[in-house]
């Protein structure tokens, strides 16, 4: 029988340890996954380690649909409030397609089973946005959303379920 992806891996490891806490929880075929994105699915042929389950998860996790859900009752735009809410700098990815503006989300599913590192995203310091005057002003993306990471994840893992624009 083949390891699973992450098996042997005790934590996510200093460069990826943007959690407030973490716990390793395995991943079972079947699993829906998304997260918001600039970027393709297989950007250079890697795809990237964070994503958010899509229904609620382990322990408080509600899942990226009910966050999405928060955000649309917020009155906040939904850039800004899930920026905040996943803690995700500029620097790091825009969340949208730059030729039209939009938000993209990413949807995956798994096809084999694997070991994720779950939690709450810990806030990350950032530069405002490049319109915001000053655009060099530092502040704090509070984070508290809660994401996996899958170090490792290939398309040998996962297949892109689709897309939307929001």
């Amino acid at each position: 029988m083949d390891k699973v992806l992450n098996e042997g891996n005790l934590s996510p490891g200093p460069r990826h340890a943007n959690f407030t806490r973490w716990r390793k929880i395995l991943l079972e075929p079947g699993t829906r996954l998304c997260k918001l994105t600039e970027f393709d699915l297989y950007p250079g042929g890697n795809v990237s380690p964070w994503w958010a389950l899509d229904q609620p998860g382990v322990g408080d996790d509600p899942g990226f649909t009910a966050v999405l859900e928060s955000a649309r009752r917020s009155g906040r735009p939904l850039a800004e409030f899930l920026r905040d809410a996943y803690a995700v700098m500029f620097e790091w990815n825009g969340l949208f397609i730059a030729q039209n503006g939009l938000l993209r989300v990413q949807r995956i599913k798994l096809v084999k089973p694997v070991y994720a590192f779950h939690g709450p995203v810990a806030k990350v310091p950032g530069k405002r946005p490049p319109m915001v005057s000053p655009a060099n002003d530092q502040q704090y993306f509070p984070g508290g959303a809660f994401q996996v990471m899958i170090p490792g994840l290939t398309s040998a893992h996962m297949i892109g379920s689709g897309y939307h624009l929001l």
